[in-house]
């Protein structure tokens, strides 16, 4: 197994980019919202495993190691499995953000519309940051490894 050294200019591009909102709190007040986080990771979670099995999920988190590794047969799961738990992450969002609307519909005068809008957002933030820079990028290496 050999560490793969080209993976350590994009991890040191993200580290500098979450430094400054992490030491500012940013982080802590307005990106880890539990009330978005948990039934967003519990509805991706369901669906992966209702539609892929146990199995597959667990491949998908073993073949992490690729990102950082030369590591060619640590791959254990189909790349169409990767596909659709990418369609799930969005997936997983919009229903917070019709359940979000739908609940909020007869409060609607009462929340502030902007503090609403940005409870929307971070919920698309987490699907994109799922989707587009893990799965996506897991599915790639897969595919070119393989």
């Amino acid at each position: 197994m050999k560490v793969r050294i080209e993976i350590l200019l994009p991890l040191v591009g993200f580290v500098y980019i979450a430094y400054f909102p992490t030491t500012s709190g940013e982080l802590r007040n307005y990106f880890f919202q539990p009330e978005i986080l948990v039934p967003f990771i519990l509805v991706f979670l369901g669906l992966s495993i209702m539609s892929f099995g146990v199995k597959q999920f667990f491949g998908l988190i073993k073949s992490l190691k690729m990102f950082f590794l030369h590591d060619v047969d640590s791959s254990e799961i189909a790349p169409a499995s990767i596909k659709g738990m990418i369609n799930y992450s969005y997936v997983s969002s919009l229903l917070w953000i019709l359940y979000a609307l739908v609940v909020n519909s007869e409060a609607i005068n009462t929340v502030d519309i902007s503090a609403f809008i940005a409870l929307l957002g971070v919920s698309l933030i987490y699907s994109l940051i799922l989707s587009e820079l893990l799965l996506r990028p897991l599915l790639k290496r897969i595919e070119f490894v393989t």
